[in-house]
C-alpha cells in the first residue's frame, strides 16, 4: 500500500536530479493527512442511506454517480474532501509529474513527449499547474477503479463550467470536453472522511 505521508528526502539537493527534485516538491503539496490508500474499490461511493439523495434512481449498492457540486457536498458531509487532480496524479506515480516551473524554466517551455499540462484551481481559487504523463504511471488499477471516471475537486483554470476528471482506465485525465462539464455525473472517491459508509 502506498504511503501518502511524504517526508523530506535524506538526500541533499545536489544528489537529486531536477525531475526527482520536482517530484519531491510535488509530494510536499499533497493535501492528504492519512496513510490510507484512497484508490481502492471499497472507497467508491455507492448508494446507501447517506448517499441516496444524490442518486435516488439507483438500487442500493450501485455506484452512486453525482455532479461535481453534489460530489463535493457529499464529501464534506462525510468529513472529507474530493481528491484534487494532483492527489490523483500523486497516487498513481509522483514521478509522472513535472512541475510547471521546471518545464517552463529548465526545459525552456518544451515538455517531454507524453506530458500534458494540467491547469486547475480549487474552490478557494488556489491555482495549481503541473505536467503529467499517463503512460508513466507505475500503478495498475483493477476492478471498478479501472472502469470508472471520477470527479476531482479541481476546476479547469479560467473556465468554471468545467472540472478535471480522473479516468481509471488511463490513470489520469482524458475524455471529451463534454465529459468535464460539472453537471455531468461521475463516480466519487472521498479522502479523509471520518464517517464510515
Amino acid at each position: 500500500m502506498p504511503d501518502f505521508v511524504f517526508q523530506e528526502s535524506e538526500r541533499s539537493p545536489e544528489e537529486l536530479s531536477s525531475p526527482e527534485a520536482e517530484a519531491e516538491r510535488a509530494a510536499g503539496k499533497m493535501l492528504l493527512d492519512t496513510r490510507e490508500d484512497f484508490l481502492t474499490d471499497k472507497n467508491i461511493v455507492r448508494k446507501d442511506e447517506q448517499s441516496a439523495k444524490y442518486c435516488p434512481e439507483l438500487n442500493d449498492g450501485d455506484v452512486c454517480k453525482m455532479t461535481q457540486e453534489d460530489a463535493a457536498k457529499y464529501s464534506e458531509e462525510q468529513g472529507g474532501h474530493l481528491p484534487s487532480t494532483r492527489e490523483f496524479a500523486m497516487a498513481m506515480n509522483p514521478e509522472a509529474i513535472l512541475e510547471k516551473d521546471y518545464v517552463e524554466n529548465d526545459l525552456k517551455g518544451v515538455a517531454p513527449p507524453g506530458f500534458y499540462k494540467v491547469d486547475s484551481q480549487d474552490a478557494n481559487g488556489k491555482i495549481d499547474s503541473f505536467y503529467f504523463n499517463n503512460s508513466l504511471v507505475t500503478r495498475k488499477l483493477s476492478g471498478e477503479l479501472s472502469q470508472l471516471s471520477f470527479w476531482t475537486s479541481s476546476i479547469v483554470l479560467g473556465n468554471s463550467n468545467y472540472a478535471h476528471v480522473f479516468y481509471g482506465a488511463l490513470g489520469g485525465g482524458g475524455g471529451t470536453k463534454e465529459d468535464h462539464e460539472r453537471s455531468v455525473k461521475h463516480a466519487v472517491l472521498v479522502i479523509g472522511g471520518s464517517k464510515k459508509k
